[in-house]
């Protein structure tokens, strides 16, 4: 089982306070000391799809492993990223990644192809990746 949840971090910016209100302390000590605004976006838009999606209310919960990757004792493997205005959470049954970059301006449909679809065919993917890119300028990654 592979599930991948994406948001619009940019649709959070009329719902500020709100956004903020629901995430936890930790998380929202974090976004209130980013200095970026967009980088801020994306880390609120990471904690609501962590409490949306696997309700996460509290940082807490999260444990880091040997690389410092997240995890929730007991619960299923999931991997979060943000980046321009996407922020994605994969969650699975196995072990799972994803990464999310914002492709700069300029960078042309065939450089994107030539390379992208190696990585990406691998995984089957391809689609889901232009779509996001079609969809956000931003290429999602699944690895």
């Amino acid at each position: 089982m592979l599930r991948i949840y994406e948001t619009d971090c940019a649709a959070l910016a009329p719902y500020w306070d709100e956004a903020l209100a629901l995430l936890p302390p930790e998380r929202r000590q974090r976004v209130q000391l980013c200095r970026d605004r967009a980088a801020a976006l994306g880390i609120a838009a990471g904690g609501l799809l962590l409490r949306a999606v696997l309700g996460v209310r509290t940082d807490g919960r999260l444990l880091k492993g040997p690389c410092g990757k997240p995890h929730i004792p007991g619960g299923p493997e999931f991997n979060l990223s943000h980046g321009g205005t996407l922020a994605v959470l994969a969650v699975s049954d196995r072990a799972v990644g994803v990464d999310c970059e914002e492709a700069r301006r300029g960078a042309s449909e065939a450089l994107l192809r030539r390379v992208l679809t190696p990585v990406l065919a691998l995984c089957g993917c391809v689609f889901m990746v232009y779509a996001a890119f079609a969809a956000h300028g931003a290429a999602v990654w699944y690895y």
